[in-house]
């Protein structure tokens, strides 16, 4: 994982709830004031989401997600078919 906090692959791992908890903290605080890291986190839910639903996920990507599955009304909401 790169160091940079706005990085897809740091998004990633906070929506998949695999950050360390300070860094998730910090991460959430950014996303309340850029919109632009907002908008990119937004975008990279549902690019997971989309490819969950298309058998497309593997490996700790569809585990991570599978998880948050269980742990997120909001999340099953989504990806109801």
């Amino acid at each position: 994982m790169t160091d940079d906090p706005g990085s897809d692959s740091r998004l990633i791992s906070f929506l998949l709830g695999e950050l360390p908890p300070e860094a998730a903290v910090e991460l959430d605080a950014r996303l309340f004031s850029e919109d632009e890291l907002f908008d990119r986190l937004c975008a990279l839910e549902a690019e997971l989401i989309r490819d969950y639903l298309r058998g497309e996920l593997a490996g700790h990507l569809r585990r991570g997600f599978e998880q948050q599955l269980r742990r997120s009304p909001a999340l099953r909401k989504q990806t109801a078919a």
